[in-house]
């Protein structure tokens, strides 16, 4: 893998909505990123902030700061080679923690399966097979625990349509059911907008960006990884003409390789 591939697509968490039940559309859950980018200010608000407890909640928030940084959605921190691997290892530790308090949370359990993997790339063999293996355990019982809610699967699918197709054929199937869930459950939100405004704003200020990661991310899956351009294209060719970051990146792969 190559290094900070696995998160490039990584787009900014106000991520984590409550699955919809019958007839109900999906809602905010915890923290956005913008939030966490007025709560702290450097990695001494992050001390002071767990000073005042360690709770699995604030354990997870000062996690994701410091994971936001990582992937560079958010850019406060000095991320050096050094730095970048202090604070990833900071966030491991953290979010082990939350789960040792909670160790039933889908939420907790995905996320350090996304930092286990991001560990994989600061990793030289064999040590790197050692945290493949754990990331994929980790967001497997992730989605396992959450009945497959389908944005813990969002998560799975962030590192393992990363993992080298040659030495995970096994998961093509698994990942293209991942992407179904995310997308039908997004296909959910935006019809729900047609009546309520609420759900619109939601589907048009957020989950078209998750929309669009998808199809990138499986577009480069079926081009870099499976080498089926006639899928990579089939993915690509749905993205919107314009949002956050996915689109663009994925109209500008669908001409490189149309």
């Amino acid at each position: 893998m190559k290094p900070f591939r696995l998160f490039a697509t990584l787009i900014a968490l106000a991520l984590l909505w409550t699955l919809p039940g019958e007839g109900a559309a999906a809602k905010p859950k915890i923290m956005n990123p913008r939030q966490l980018d007025a709560m702290f200010t450097d990695e001494d608000s992050v001390d002071r902030y767990l000073q005042q407890g360690r709770s699995p909640e604030r354990l997870f928030n000062a996690s994701m700061y410091y994971f936001l940084n990582l992937v560079d959605v958010l850019d406060k921190l000095d991320k050096g080679k050094g730095p970048r691997k202090r604070l990833l290892d900071a966030t491991i530790d953290m979010l082990e923690e939350a789960r040792r308090v909670d160790d039933q949370n889908p939420i907790y359990a995905g996320f350090l399966g996304n930092a286990y993997g991001l560990k994989v790339t600061f990793s030289g063999f064999p040590a790197l097979l050692v945290w493949a293996k754990k990331c994929q355990t980790e967001v497997n019982r992730a989605v396992r625990i959450s009945n497959g809610d389908p944005e813990v699967r969002l998560l799975r699918l962030r590192s393992l349509v990363h993992f080298p197709y040659q030495y995970y054929r096994e998961l093509r199937d698994q990942n293209v059911d991942d992407a179904n869930a995310v997308l039908a459950w997004i296909g959910e939100v935006e019809a729900a907008g047609r009546s309520d405004p609420a759900m619109k704003s939601l589907y048009d200020g957020y989950l078209v960006d998750l929309k669009n990661e998808v199809y990138l991310i499986m577009g480069q899956y079926f081009d870099e990884q499976a080498k089926d351009r006639e899928l990579a294209v089939s993915y690509l060719s749905k993205a919107d003409a314009n949002c956050w970051k996915s689109c663009a990146k994925a109209r500008a792969l669908l001409a490189k390789i149309k």
